[in-house]
């Protein structure tokens, strides 16, 4: 059975770890519990960069990219996964990023300031054992326009 992470907004259901991170996982065992998307990006596979290091499969950003309205980075974790780190990135037209501050969960408010450009979240998935993915590059794929 598959765990899908899904966290559908700030509630006092979110678990924190010490260090801050939201994470949450649910089982998912309903394959017709999946919403579609309004706006969302998919990649498929696994973001890993070891073959047996943590990861997140089908990893995308799903909401509407509308100022006001909120985006969710969500996947299902692989090979141990127990937690996920997130941040938000606006990459800008001349190719420079800033990485937004505050914005460090899965769950992201779109502002005036992302109007005009792309929004990406990076997901570093993460074991019990502290084991992380090495490569970030790859986990910024899941990025659109806003």
């Amino acid at each position: 059975m598959a765990k899908r992470w899904d966290v559908p907004g700030p509630t006092k259901d979110n678990l924190f770890d010490r260090n801050g991170v939201n994470e949450r996982f649910e089982e998912s065992n309903n394959e017709n519990r999946h919403n579609p998307p309004t706006v969302g990006n998919e990649i498929g596979g696994s973001f890993s960069s070891e073959g047996e290091s943590p990861g997140i499969e089908v990893f995308q950003i799903i909401g509407e990219a509308k100022p006001g309205c909120k985006l969710l980075g969500c996947g299902f974790p692989v090979r141990g996964t127990s937690l996920c780190m997130f941040q938000w990135v606006r990459h800008y037209p001349d190719g420079t990023r800033q990485y937004i501050e505050g914005a460090t969960n899965p769950e992201y408010v779109v502002t005036a300031d992302d109007i005009d450009k792309l929004i990406a979240v990076e997901c570093i998935p993460m074991d019990d054992q502290g084991h992380q993915v090495v490569d970030l590059a790859l986990l910024s794929l899941n990025s659109f326009l806003l």
